[in-house]
């Protein structure tokens, strides 16, 4: 004789219910510290003068940000362009801060895998053109050495592709804490 005990089944399927949505929390995590590591590594790698740059990129659910900050948008005199007095690097963590306020709590409108996650940068010139594009990729050797190579959006992309299954429980762990301004997650460099 075969018996089922009912309370039995209603207590094993509360534990699977549990373990579903325990599962879909931490999925939702990793892809949301995915999307903020390759915004940090941007960020960072955004190469500067006046960091005007840096500070202008964007974490967006939904839709992309196309909205700019113009108070690192300086014009320098011609002496402090040709002895480079106040130009800045990649990784000046001045324009780097003022990226992360300006996207604070954005990170936590992550809250499935529906909705796609924007990183975008339409930060201009003095010339009022959008050139980040030129900053991806130093055409004619453009960039100063301390910021090349450029290529800060491809190398993060490069980066982010990792296959998940292959992630530790501890890339796993960081990627779940993550927050906008760390630096060098999962070791991207």
């Amino acid at each position: 004789m075969f018996q089922i005990d009912a309370s039995s089944a209603a207590a094993f399927s509360q534990g699977i219910e549990k373990w579903l949505l325990e599962t879909r929390n931490e999925i939702v995590e990793v892809y949301r510290g995915l999307a903020i590591t390759m915004f940090n590594y941007v960020a960072w790698e955004t190469p500067q003068w006046t960091g005007n740059a840096a500070a202008n990129w964007n974490f967006k659910v939904g839709y992309p940000d196309i909205s700019i900050d113009l108070s690192l948008k300086t014009k320098q005199s011609s002496v402090d362009k040709r002895i480079g007095i106040g130009a800045l690097q990649k990784g000046n963590p001045a324009a780097v801060q003022i990226a992360t306020s300006r996207n604070s709590g954005r990170a936590e409108e992550v809250k499935d895998l529906l909705r796609p996650i924007y990183i975008t940068n339409s930060a201009e010139g003095l010339d009022g053109i959008a050139y980040i594009r030129m900053l991806e990729e130093n055409p004619n050797n453009y960039l100063r050495k301390e910021n090349e190579p450029g290529a800060m959006a491809a190398h993060a992309v490069t980066a982010a592709s990792v296959n998940l299954a292959l992630l530790s429980r501890a890339d796993i762990a960081q990627l779940r804490t993550v927050r906008l301004g760390d630096k060098n997650i999962l070791g991207i460099s």
